[in-house]
């Protein structure tokens, strides 16, 4: 009678479980250990992109624009960027995804599930070799027994929410937000119109981290960083701060600003970049927001656009 009892309650559970696992792989669109579902689940909770029905990973190449995507060649003119989809092709012609987590002149960073007893590696877990000449990007061959030379993945290329190389002016209310990322979740919000659309990250001390210029701004002709922001939430934010990686993949550079987002207005603000070394090229930018006595706070950054240096001296 016991053993009866308890057999039951344990069915109970099971069933209990099996359905809350079946919910969830049904949610995020893909079973638990495949790496097109990793991707799916990656895009749906960080752009709030629904990618579905991809079928085999090698078909995202072509499959892209349905979801809004872009496809771009490996060997291109376009630079990947960070939470671009790179994607695999082998001769089974079933491929392979990953999450690009870091670009660098000479290679990348990838995150990724199912390669090697299907387990999700950690953040920036494996790095492929890459080469930038000529203006075009290349990203090296990868075999799945790398001591062997056996079963080879090549590079078909990457899939991005960026149809070409980020500029240095990002106007969010144009629909651009080319390249930036940040940290913890991305949202886009309603404007003073219903198509207006601003970029907003909340949290303790919330970040943006931008695109990726692999050749690097030239700190002579791109002398500052401006951009319309605003702070809200439990804020009593003071300024913020503006780090600068440099040509040698450093962030080396770290600039303090200014500004009382009490009020919790949007503000135009100017970081001048003309202290720095005349050679100094910028690759990669980060804005940090700084907390004054706020120990736990949730602010809000909000930001209309942003350029580095002057209009008449932009990329675009």
């Amino acid at each position: 009678m016991i053993i009866a009892l308890l057999l039951g309650i344990a069915y109970i559970f099971r069933n209990d479980f099996e359905e809350v696992q079946t919910s969830l792989v049904k949610y995020y669109n893909g079973a638990n250990y495949q790496c097109v579902a990793y991707v799916e689940r990656y895009y749906q909770n960080m752009f709030g992109i629904k990618i579905q029905s991809v079928g085999n990973a090698m078909n995202l190449a072509e499959k892209a624009p349905r979801y809004g995507l872009y496809f771009h060649k490996n060997g291109g003119v376009v630079v990947p960027q960070v939470g671009d989809i790179l994607v695999f092709g082998n001769k089974n012609k079933v491929g392979h995804v990953a999450i690009i987590t870091g670009v660098l002149k000479d290679g990348v960073l990838i995150v990724e599930q199912n390669w090697h007893k299907a387990k999700i590696t950690n953040n920036h877990g494996r790095a492929l070799k890459a080469k930038y000449e000529n203006e075009k990007y290349t990203i090296a061959d990868r075999y799945y027994d790398d001591k062997k030379k056996k079963n080879k993945f090549w590079i078909m290329g990457w899939v991005s929410r960026t149809k070409q190389n980020p500029g240095t002016f990002f106007n969010f209310n144009d629909k651009d937000d080319r390249g930036w990322l940040p940290e913890n979740s991305l949202k886009r919000i309603s404007g003073k119109n219903e198509k207006s659309l601003t970029m907003k990250v909340v949290g303790k001390e919330p970040r943006f981290l931008s695109p990726v210029f692999l050749d690097g701004l030239d700190i002579k002709k791109y002398n500052k960083v401006v951009f319309n922001a605003k702070v809200t939430g439990n804020s009593k934010s003071t300024g913020g701060v503006l780090y600068l990686r440099d040509q040698n993949d450093k962030w080396s550079r770290q600039i303090p600003f200014a500004v009382d987002f009490s009020d919790e207005e949007f503000k135009t603000i100017t970081v001048s970049l003309k202290d720095l070394p005349t050679d100094f090229k910028i690759t990669q930018l980060m804005l940090k927001l700084s907390n004054a006595g706020v120990r736990y706070g949730r602010e809000k950054w909000e930001i209309d656009w942003l350029r580095i240096g002057d209009r008449k001296t932009d990329l675009l």
